[in-house]
């Protein structure tokens, strides 16, 4: 009988290193999956600053071409080349329109 009950002893432990694996394989792949997915939420949000950093680079090169063209204007004071300065790059869409207004003025004169 001690025989016996040794045998049942190693296959219930050769169950639980069964078991063991199995959730070992398990844990590997809910780590994979986790990892996966913050991986995917890290490229996702580097995508999004890149085009922020983008974006705020772009209105500050545009901002300083304002700077240059106003201050080349002689009729404007240096006080009134700034508040031009101001009030068109203060807002995006009026910088847009002063780029804009540019290209079509160099149009009609060629």
């Amino acid at each position: 009988m001690e025989h016996y009950i040794s045998i049942a002893s190693t296959n219930n432990e050769g169950t639980s290193q069964k078991g063991k694996k199995r959730r070992s394989i398990d844990n590997m792949d809910g780590s994979r999956e986790a990892a996966m997915t913050i991986s995917n939420k890290i490229d996702e949000a580097t995508e999004k600053f890149s085009r922020a950093i983008g974006v705020d680079l772009d209105i500050a090169n545009k901002r300083d071409k304002i700077n240059e063209k106003l201050r080349k204007l002689p009729n404007l004071s240096r006080a009134e080349c700034y508040k031009a300065l101001i009030a068109i790059g203060r807002d995006h869409e009026m910088t847009a329109l002063f780029f804009l207004l540019r290209k079509m003025m160099r149009k009609k004169t060629l």
